[in-house]
């Protein structure tokens, strides 16, 4: 059973992943015609919302897309993303 502060950290991840996910689509919109060709398959079923920002995050200070960045290939090589520890 998830705790009320579970929930609501939840709600606040689904909310920063949400404005990660339009300033990503805006950052590629002259240069796909669809936001479909965006996002890999599967990309809506993860609900993994921390990782999906890390994701972002870096695909837009790269201008890469979201397959091409290393967090999401090390996903889908079987590897969780490293965090950065900073001092």
């Amino acid at each position: 059973m998830t705790s009320v502060n579970d929930e609501q950290q939840n709600k606040n991840l689904f909310e920063l992943y949400t404005l990660a996910e339009l300033r990503y689509q805006n950052h590629f919109k002259n240069i796909v015609k669809s936001t479909d060709e965006l996002y890999p398959d599967g990309w809506y079923e993860n609900k993994n919302y921390k990782v999906k920002i890390e994701i972002l995050s870096e695909a837009i200070s790269t201008s890469t897309l979201i397959v091409d960045t290393q967090g999401y290939q090390k996903i889908i090589e079987g590897f969780e993303p490293k965090r950065l520890e900073l001092s």
